[in-house]
């Protein structure tokens, strides 16, 4: 049985060495030329994040879990557009699937990992989601998930103190869960839409997304 709170991000320690400088630069740079989300509220359009997740077999109601995430990033000015049977073709879909194995080098605890230097894929390992929570599952696996898309949202590897982004939740954190009430850290929700102003800065410039290199 895994560990609790088994989530993680998984990339090479070289990637994170290449590009944590530059992706900072530029996340601060959007910051600066399209005034950070927290700025002026009146008017401001709310971000979308177009996100690409198909029907799985043995994941019951992947609808449910759909809506969960949602409010959950709605909460904090961010609004999730879902596809399944169609994905759009843009380098700004977040595209999550799911395996029974992880790849070699995926901790024996994590539900789940993402590539946020790539912008784009997360894994979910759902037999392991299951296993750690056999009964309210569809709650439990939303909440993989927004950690997961926030990884890919900040676009850096990192974890919070406390929150849906720690490393590991405790059995504090899966009572918080239970009751669909575990939050983001303040310092969560401000990384979250400087890194929505970097992929807009990309995508005004029609620019691809910065992939760092293997």
């Amino acid at each position: 049985v895994p560990r609790l709170g088994g989530l993680c991000s998984i990339l090479p320690l070289a990637w994170v060495e290449a590009r944590d400088m530059r992706l900072w630069t530029l996340v601060m740079m959007a910051a600066v030329g399209t005034g950070a989300w927290a700025a002026e509220a009146g008017g401001a359009e709310v971000p979308s994040v177009t996100v690409c997740m198909g029907g799985e077999p043995g994941v019951p109601s992947i609808w449910s879990v759909e809506q969960i995430v949602s409010k959950i990033f709605s909460g904090i000015g961010v609004r999730l557009e879902w596809h399944s049977d169609s994905c759009p073709a843009s380098p700004y879909v977040i595209k999550i699937g799911f395996a029974d194995e992880p790849p070699k080098g995926v901790s024996d605890s994590a539900l789940a990992y993402a590539r946020p230097y790539e912008g784009i894929h997360i894994v979910v390992l759902y037999a392991r989601v299951k296993r750690l929570q056999p009964t309210g599952t569809q709650r439990f696996l939303a909440y993989v998930l927004v950690h997961e898309i926030t990884h890919v949202l900040e676009g850096v590897s990192r974890h919070s103190n406390g929150g849906i982004m720690k490393a590991r939740w405790d059995s504090a954190d899966y009572y918080w869960i239970r009751r669909d009430a575990l939050a983001f850290a303040e310092e969560d929700v401000e990384l979250i839409h400087l890194g929505l102003d970097a992929r807009a800065a990309h995508l005004a410039a029609n620019l691809p997304m910065p992939v760092a290199a293997r």
